[in-house]
């Protein structure tokens, strides 16, 4: 299996955290950057190759992890200066991925699902894109996703207070043919695929239960550090 994990963006929000001196993904909870504790999960998940798709400060990245890490292959696909969006980010990685079913992970996030359910439930769905979702009470800073009783994502919602519901959690099983035959190589892969080809495209969710965090905000950040013991 291969895994994309998407690593390259400016975490604008947390940037009294970052000082703009490394990727978001790279901040430390507990001493250890974030992105270490996704591939230690994608390692227990038997996973052998990761392409982490890098760009501002992605030499940070580049020299934690090298070429392996803990016995996992590590690639690189680097945006360079040109930020290309989620969607063109995830679209050059492709390009290091041999086979057509591909794992896409958000570096800023953490949920530690099981991807054997994962890819087993987009098979069986005969899905072009597959979400790992997520329940939760009492939220503002997502949006939402509607499902039918098949899980067949009908409809996302913008940000705003909801007293539940199902968040995309950022992790996906893409069919790549799906973004290499996209005639954009710039593009937000929630925005233009997800949300405009919602009707086009047989787009799944999958819902898991257990921890889910991300550190978009020093708030979640904070959250996040005081709970490690537990991760």
């Amino acid at each position: 299996m291969h895994a994309i994990i998407l690593a390259g963006g400016l975490g604008t929000r947390v940037q009294e955290l970052t000082k703009n001196k490394i990727p978001k993904p790279m901040l430390c909870i507990n001493e250890r950057p974030l992105l270490e504790y996704i591939v230690d999960w994608l390692l227990m998940q038997d996973m052998k190759e990761i392409i982490f798709a890098i760009g501002f400060k992605g030499d940070v990245v580049r020299q934690h992890f090298k070429n392996n890490y803990k016995g996992i292959k590590i690639l690189y696909s680097d945006e360079g200066d040109y930020l290309l969006g989620t969607g063109g980010a995830i679209k050059k990685a492709l390009a290091y991925c041999s086979e057509n079913t591909v794992f896409v992970i958000n570096g800023d996030t953490y949920f530690p699902v099981d991807l054997k359910k994962f890819l087993s439930c987009h098979k069986r769905n005969y899905s072009e894109i597959t979400l790992a979702l997520k329940h939760l009470y009492n939220f503002y800073r997502f949006g939402t996703v509607e499902i039918d009783a098949g899980t067949r994502i009908r409809s996302f919602k913008e940000k705003g207070f909801y007293q539940e519901g199902f968040i995309n959690a950022g992790i996906y099983c893409i069919k790549k043919d799906i973004l290499l035959n996209y005639t954009k190589d710039t593009f937000s892969f929630e925005k233009e695929i997800l949300e405009k080809q919602i009707k086009e495209l047989r787009i799944f969710g999958k819902i898991f239960d257990g921890i889910f965090h991300d550190i978009g905000t020093p708030a979640d950040y904070k959250n996040f550090s005081e709970v490690t013991n537990y991760v």
